[in-house]
């Protein structure tokens, strides 16, 4: 019954982790469309 309890403690952290890093990845890919549609893009 711990044993569960710890496990399902772990999953959560895990997620939550998981979550964080892709909110990251998001703000930072947001950030880089905006840096890269303020270029002139010239198509050759």
């Amino acid at each position: 019954m711990v044993y569960e309890n710890m496990e399902v403690q772990a999953k959560d952290r895990l997620a939550k982790m998981i979550t964080e890093r892709d909110n990251t990845h998001k703000e930072i890919f947001a950030e880089f469309l905006k840096q890269y549609q303020q270029r002139p893009v010239t198509h050759s």
